[in-house]
This record gives structure tokens, sequence and C-alpha cells, in this order.
């Protein structure tokens, strides 16, 4: 009996391959849409969760208390681990992570090989962790023991990557690196190597040194602590004893801090706090694209629904045959089950071969969504099942929908259809064009956002900038040779200046002080942010001052900051927020940075540290030569001709390159072009704009393919009476009109749903920009106009063609 029903399904599919070909294709973009989103999500969703207690896992963070202030950061002291330990009978084992390399001016580690090779680089992702740092985590060592790895000073641990960079192919375990950076110089025994850090970590340690090398730092708050609860234990617990602990342990007058606990697996969507290790995700953006793949996936099983249901009305005489000759409803169930298990079949196996080619391009990785993804293992099979348990709805649907008619009508031939069933199918296709125009015209604004942000004047000057990471092996002879190096690099015929700091555009702010007017009680501060620059800064990067003067050489601190009035200078914002009424006000006016005393100088122009998406910070600025990040070298490199340009760049590197060699040898010389840096803040929302265009357009495409496959059945329907109209006198365009118009009124009723619906998703996704573009009626009216002109032209190939018929064609069997 099966076989039968196979037969039958197969050659009902390819009966009509007009209606087959829709459906399937329909459902093959819908599938791989779903299949690329619900990847993206999945990869999203996974990340911390490859620990072996990953539900054990909690990270301690802060919670800082001051009046107006409050704020939570990541961090927390370096003694809070040990005295959960102590004081927590539920607490496992802890680990302490230290991030030295983001809290140093420079970081770089050294190779000698012999005499004659030396390797050195500069290390972001540089870590001091404790011993139970492979035992809390599971990061697998492919040499060395986990359970001894960090418990001497002067241990390191680092990844394969590491290994291959620094050793080659040379066994790793024994040699030794060499710490440089801005507050020591030592060396470090490797003892294990591990594999690289999944892309799904919310901390990427590559060099893992052992945090028995450095102090006890106390109450200092430098340090993530994670800790590993037993397997009775319960988060509200934990929870409960911490406020407890907040509340009895002991703390000096101004300590108003108070520690919280936070699931690690939670940490990349959920988390929002300050000096995280590494940027989070967005639950937002994962929550919308996960709709996004639900509503695609809609709307190509809505086709299917029309179409199908559409089609099984010209079949209605041979299902009520079978009712005649015995058949029940489960058979009609089997039947319809079958038929769309092929349609299934055969979309589900080109749907995945389309993924498969695309993943193997790294076609999503290059061109979709907003950053790297991983590949899940499991997610498309959450997909498949999805997309199966659609069509079982579907075929009980249709199986009820044939079940439902009075075998004596369609026997008799009267049986037309029914008024229930068409209403349900104009429902369906307004459901999808509502859906359509509210993606385009998401789009629409998206892509006007983006036009806006791009076309502002940032205040500060990105062209023709090189930014070089400063030396990190160096001695007393250092501003000696920092000077000698900028005075060489100005004679170089295609360099302007040179400039020195700790910030440059593009970067996010990772440093804060606590400034306060005088006369002003403690805990009135303001936080503001920190430059630490040279007095080149500003007539480098093109910034004005608005009141009062900028940096001198002589505005340099003592042999410390804070050994006499320090000269600083505070940007238009800052003068805001402290209070100041006019900017020439703040000038000359006595402020403190933390307790040091300080005197302001002047006010510059505000200027956007980052993309547009951020607010301007208010920030203070002061002098100093030794205490620098970057160097930002300025070209006058300005040609039409872009081979020119590349070879006076190339030119001028390696005079760049030989300089630096010269005055700082044993550095890495590690650097890019400022411009590209700080456009490439926009990747990630150009890419996710990318990726909504795309669906969009498949969504409109969709349901595009069900109005055209309705506008076929439909024509086909009223091909005797469009052959009447005809004879008695009607024109082709009076014919167009008539069947074009119903289809017309659903697509105005979709945009009349679309636009509040819209309206409501665009401002709260502008929420998330600090500067965005004025919405305007025609970011509704534009994306309308060409969803309505794409569908009118999906339903004119039919409508065109039927009233251009010969009526006799229509007529000559009457």
């Amino acid at each position: 009996m099966l076989k039968n029903y196979v037969v039958i399904g197969w050659r009902n599919l390819w009966k009509n391959e007009t209606v087959s070909l829709t459906n399937i294709l329909g459902l093959v973009i819908g599938m791989v849409s779903c299949l690329l989103i619900w990847q993206y999500v999945s990869s999203e969703l996974s990340y911390d969760k490859f620990h072996k207690n990953n539900h054990l896992l909690y990270r301690i963070t802060s919670q800082h208390s001051y009046d107006d202030n409050p704020y939570e950061s990541a961090l927390s002291t370096f003694n809070i681990g040990p005295a959960l330990k102590r004081n927590f009978p539920e607490v496992k084992q802890f680990v302490r992570l230290h991030p030295y390399s983001q809290i140093q001016f420079s970081c770089a580690l050294m190779y000698k090989a012999g005499t004659d090779v030396t390797r050195i680089f500069n290390e972001p992702n540089l870590f001091y962790a404790d011993a139970s740092f492979f035992s809390v985590f599971s990061f697998p060592l492919t040499q060395g023991q986990s359970h001894t790895v960090l418990q001497d000073p002067y241990s390191a641990v680092i990844s394969e990557t590491v290994a291959k960079k620094y050793f080659g192919n040379d066994y790793p375990l024994g040699k030794v690196l060499t710490l440089n950076s801005s507050s020591q110089n030592a060396d470090y025994v490797v003892i294990g190597v591990m594999k690289d850090i999944p892309e799904n970590s919310h901390i990427k340690p590559e060099i893992v040194l052992s945090i028995k090398s450095l102090p006890d730092f106390g109450e200092n708050s430098d340090f993530y602590t994670y800790i590993l609860l037993d397997e009775s234990a319960t988060y509200d617990n934990l929870s409960e004893k911490l406020a407890l602990f907040n509340k009895e342990r002991p703390r000096s007058s101004d300590d108003l801090v108070s520690f919280n606990s936070q699931a690690v697996k939670d940490i990349h969507l959920y988390s929002d706090m300050l000096d995280e290790a590494q940027p989070g995700g967005s639950l937002e953006i994962v929550y919308f694209l996960a709709v996004l793949a639900f509503l695609i996936m809609t709307l190509a099983w809505i086709n299917y629904l029309n179409l199908t249901t559409a089609r099984y009305l010209e079949r209605i005489k041979e299902f009520g045959l079978r009712k005649i000759s015995g058949a029940n409803f489960y058979q009609l169930i089997k039947q319809c089950f079958v038929e769309t298990f092929l349609i299934l079949l055969v979309s589900t196996v080109m749907a995945l071969v389309i993924r498969h080619m695309i993943f193997y391009s790294d076609l999503a990785k290059a061109h979709l969504f907003g950053n790297e993804f991983i590949i899940v293992n499991g997610a498309p099979w959450l997909v498949i099942i999805v997309f199966f348990c659609f069509g079982i709805v579907f075929a009980v649907y249709q199986a009820l929908f044939l079940s439902s008619f009075r075998l004596t009508s369609v026997l008799k031939g009267r049986f037309t259809g029914t008024t229930k069933g068409s209403w349900l199918r104009k429902t369906l296709v307004v459901f999808q064009f509502t859906i359509s125009v509210c993606l385009v015209i998401g789009i629409f604004t998206l892509h006007n956002q983006f036009k806006y942000m791009l076309d502002q004047e940032l205040g500060i000057d990105l062209e023709q900038k090189i930014v070089v990471k400063t030396p990190s092996n160096v001695d007393s002879t250092y501003i000696t040779k920092l000077t000698s190096f900028k005075n060489e690099l100005r004679k170089v015929a295609n360099i302007d200046n040179v400039t020195t700091s700790s910030m440059v555009p593009g970067l996010d702010h990772d440093w804060f002080v606590e400034v306060r007017k005088q006369n002003e009680r403690k805990e009135a501060y303001r936080n503001l942010a920190v430059y630490v620059l040279d007095s080149d800064f500003f007539d480098v990067y093109g910034l004005s001052i608005v009141a009062g003067r900028g940096f001198l050489p002589e505005d340099q601190p003592g042999a410390r900051f804070g050994n006499k009035l320090e000269n600083v200078i505070i940007n238009e914002k800052a003068s805001r927020a402290l209070g100041f009424k006019a900017y020439e006000e703040a000038v000359d006016q006595i402020v403190f940075w933390n307790d040091i005393k300080c005197r302001i100088i002047g006010v510059v122009k505000n200027f956007h540290q980052q993309s547009l998406r951020y607010a301007i910070q208010p920030a203070i600025f002061t002098v100093n030569n030794r205490d620098s990040i970057f160097y930002t070298i300025n070209l006058n490199t300005h040609t039409s001709d872009p081979t020119k340009a590349d070879q006076a760049l190339t030119w001028t590197l390696s005079l760049i390159r030989q300089n630096w060699s010269r005055f700082f040898p044993d550095n890495p010389f590690e650097f890019y072009l400022l411009k590209d840096a700080f456009d490439d803040q926009y990747q990630p929302d150009r890419k996710l704009a990318k990726t909504l265009g795309l669906f969009s357009v498949l969504a409109i495409f969709i349901a595009c393919l069900g109005l055209f496959g309705l506008s076929a059945y439909s024509t086909a329907q009223r091909k005797r009476e469009i052959g009447i109209r005809k004879v008695l006198g009607a024109s082709a365009s009076g014919i167009v009109r008539l069947i074009s118009g119903d289809f017309f009124t659903l697509i105005a009723l979709a945009g009349m749903l679309a636009v509040p619906v819209a309206y409501f998703g665009i401002r709260r996704w502008l929420a998330y920009y600090a500067y965005t573009v004025d919405i305007s009626w025609w970011f509704f009216a534009v994306p309308l106009i060409i969803v309505v002109l794409v569908a009118m032209a999906t339903v004119g190939f039919h409508t065109i063609r039927a009233s251009l018929g010969n009526p006799v064609d229509a007529l000559k069997y009457e």
C-alpha cells in the first residue's frame, strides 16, 4: 500500500512541474536561510559550554557604589578567591586570572635561539593564572601535565599557535621566553602547551604565566576570579551566602565594593559590564535572527500550503472517488504525508548540499553576520526536525481540507472551492507580505543609518596616519632614543610629524580616573577617560583648542606624575560634566585627579574616539612622553594615483622600519593604517546589514514565488470568465486591473499592517546607537513602493498573458 502512495505521489509531483518546482524552490531557500541563521545562533549560544563543568562555573564580579556613580566590573580583587574558598564549603576550587597585557603600556615576549636568531612579538593575550587554571577550565594540554603546570614561579604554558610562532617545529618544553613589559623584564620557562582556545570562549589566553611570579596584590582589583562549585551547590544558595559575606566582611571607610556571582555560560550574551576580557555578543541580535529564521521558514511553508491546497482543488474528484471507493480519513492523511515527505526529502537534500558548499567556501563567514562563528555539530538537525514538524502539520491540514467536502457536490462537478479556503489563502498572502515589507523597511533604515554615520564629521583627522605599537624592550635611554627616532622620521620627505600617546582613535576607553573640582567632596567625582600624549598630539590629529592653550614641552611631569601642580586639558564634554558654564571658565581652574592636584590649561573640541554607535566620553589629557602605547606617524603622500600612493607607502614603511631597527632593536615592529582600523569598527554592522539585506530579498522572493503560483492558479480558474468578458468587449487593460486588483488590495493591506510594526522595530534598533538618523516618511514609502512593484510584476506576468489570450481558446468547449 505504501508503495502505491509513493508511486502516486511521485507522479503527481511531476504532473504539474511549475507548482512542484515552485514548492521545492521555496522550501530549499527557506531551509538554507534557516540553516545559515541557526548555525550562527547556535554558535552564539554555545559560548563556554564546552567546559566539562560549565553548569558549576561562576565568575565573581564586583559592584562599586559611590553615590550617583555605581558600576559593575567583571574584575574583582586578588584575595576574594581564597576568601570564598575558606568561607564557602560549596566552593570546590577557584582560579584567578590577571590580564597582564591589557593593563600594561607594552608587553612582548622574546626568544633567543642561539646568538643569531631572535624572535620577538607583542602579546595582547598574556595572562597570569593560578595552578588550578587547567582543572577549573577544560582547556586541554597537548604537552605537559595539567596537575603540575604553573605550580612554580616563572613557569609558562603557551598555545600551539604561540609555540609554532616562537619555536617552529622544535620541542617547546624547557625553552625560555623573556617577558619585556613596561613594568618588568623576566625569564619564564615553558612547561606546557595547550590546544588553541576555542572561538566560543569568552576568555582567550594564548600565554598563561604562573601567578606565583607576582607579589601579593591584596585588595588590588585587576583580577578575574572564577569559582567551581560542588555538585550539591545551587546558585540561589551561593547568592544568599555572597550577600551575607558582603554584609559581614571587614572593609575600610571608603571601600564600597560588594561581590556578585555570574554563570560563566551566560557571560558572552548576558553580560554588559566594564572590563570584560573580550567583547560580548548581542542577545537582541540572536533573538532577532532566531525570529527571522522562524519567519522565513513560515513564509516557505505558507507558500507550500497555498500552492498545494490550490492544486488539490483540481484533484478534488480524485479524492472524492477515493472516498467513494472506501478510503477513510487516515488513508487520505497517508497520501498527503507521502506527497509532503517526497517534496521535503528533495528539498532537504538540496538545502544541505547548498549549506555544505557555502560553509566550505567560507561565504557565510566572510560576508554574513556580525562576526566569525563556530560550526556547531548537530545544529542542522534541529532545523530539519522543525521543518518536518511543519510538514506534518500542513499534511494533516490538507487531509482535513480534502475530507471536508460533500461527495455529492464534488462528483456532480458543482464544486469550485470554498469561501473559507479563499480567505485563508488571502490571509496568508497578507502575512507574507507584511513580513517582507517590515524587513525591507528595516534594511532601508539600516542603510541610511550607516550612511549617516559615515558622512558625519568625527572632529579628528584620521587620514594618512600609520600607528606603530610602542617598544617593550627599553632601558634608561628610551627618551633620548625616542627623540632621535622622531627627529629622523621628520627628515623623511613623506612624513610630516610623529606623536606618541596612550590611546588612538578606534579603540575602546579602558582607563578612567576620578576627577573633581577643588573644594568639592571626594564623592562628587566624575569618571573621565584618560589620554596620555606628547605635545604634538593635537597638531598631528588636527584637534582644535576652544579655550586656553595646548601642551608645551615644559608641561611634562617631573620624576613622576603628581610631584608638582600638573597641567591638564579637558574636552568640551568634560567641561560640562564638571559644571563649568563656559569653556573659558574652566581655564586655570584647579581639579583633583584622584588625589593629585592639577590645573586646567585648555579645553579641546569634542571628537569621536570610536564609531558613532558610541557617545563621546568626557576626557582628560595629560602630557608625558614616557607612558605611551602608540606612535602615530603622519604622512603626506597625497596622490590621486593609487599605484603611486602604494609605492610611496611601501617606501616610507621601509624607512620607518630601518630607523626602528636602529633605535629599538630587539623589539617587534607592528603597524596598521589608522583609517582602515577605524573603519573596521563598522565591519560587524556592515555584515549584519548584508545579512538582513540578503534574507530580506529571500523573504520577498519566497513571498513572490507563492504569489506567482497563486496568480497562475487564479487566472486559470477564471479563464472562462476572461473569455466571456473579452467577447462582450472588455479591454486587455481592464481585465488586468480586474484580476490584479484583488492581489493589489492584499499587498496594500500588508503595507498598512507593516508600517507600525516596522516603526516600532526600527525605533528599538536605533536605540543601540548614540547618534542616529532622523526617521522620515520616505523610510516607509520607498520600501513599500519597491515591494508593491515587485509583487505587481509577479502577478502581471500571468494577468497580462491571460488578458491577451484568444477568447475562443477559453470558450471552444462550452
